[in-house]
């Protein structure tokens, strides 16, 4: 598959091929059909503190505003099914700091980032938790292709965004 990505340190960024990602335990596979830039891409662009200090691992393919069809379900993952439309929320909290366990996943100390810790969405498929945030939800059905777009996620409630 077609992925854009850092494969060095540095300004720019690579346009690569990619394997298509196997979900794993726990996971679903998403065919992205919207990916939109966040200023957190800017950075990763332009190489700058911020971005040297959260990516370690090249190849990385970045993108996290983004939303997709499920065509690939893993082991463990109930809930979801194939065809079902979702919104990706972008923070992974570790479900095991002090802030995830009382309830505050939002300031999770050890939040990762996708795109940054993981393989994003400017990729033309990924893979993601079923448990992420607790947040990971279908889509309703009735929101079409392209009758709106990950810029608008900020007005859907949290049960339509996983």
């Amino acid at each position: 598959m077609k992925a854009l990505g850092k494969t060095k340190g540095g300004p720019g960024l690579q346009l690569i091929d990619a394997p298509v990602p196997k979900p794993e335990f726990g996971e679903v596979l998403i065919k992205v059909k919207y990916a939109s830039i966040c200023g957190s891409d800017v950075h990763i662009y332009k190489w700058d503190e911020f971005a040297q200090s959260e990516i370690t691992k090249f190849p990385r393919i970045i993108g996290h505003e983004s939303a997709g069809e499920i065509v690939e379900i893993g082991e463990g993952v109930e809930g979801l099914k194939i065809g079902d439309f979702v919104g990706i929320e972008t923070h992974i909290a570790c479900g095991k700091c002090y802030q995830c366990r009382i309830g505050k996943k939002h300031v999770c100390k050890n939040v990762k980032i996708l795109g940054f810790h993981r393989d994003g969405a400017f990729a033309e498929y990924m893979t993601y938790l079923r448990k992420t945030s607790g947040r990971y939800r279908k889509q309703y059905q009735n929101i079409g292709f392209p009758s709106w777009s990950p810029w608008e996620m900020r007005w859907i409630p949290p049960s339509r965004v996983i």
